[in-house]
């Protein structure tokens, strides 16, 4: 928490989102499935289109992108309730 609260959150709200998109998209291209012939297994492909990954990808960065902006919002809310309190 004091972490979050001592980042420069303009950074954090961009620098994390974009580390989880990159995650999102090396994992999602990273699945692949067999290619199946009378011998057995002879290669593979993506289990996912590329386009999908990349729409993943960009997804999870918007997300991600929402839930960082909700944490900083809710340490505000905190930070001001306690003002308030005492």
């Amino acid at each position: 928490m004091d972490l979050l609260r001592f980042m420069n959150r303009e950074r954090v709200v961009v620098i994390l989102p974009l580390i989880v998109g990159v995650v999102t998209a090396f994992v999602l291209f990273g699945i692949e499935e067999p290619i199946y012939s009378a011998d057995g297994i002879v290669g593979y492909k993506a289990a996912i289109d590329p386009h999908i990954v990349i729409i993943y990808a960009v997804m999870a960065f918007i997300m991600s992108t929402a839930i960082a902006n909700l944490v900083y919002w809710l340490i505000d809310r905190c930070q001001v309730l306690c003002l308030q309190t005492s």
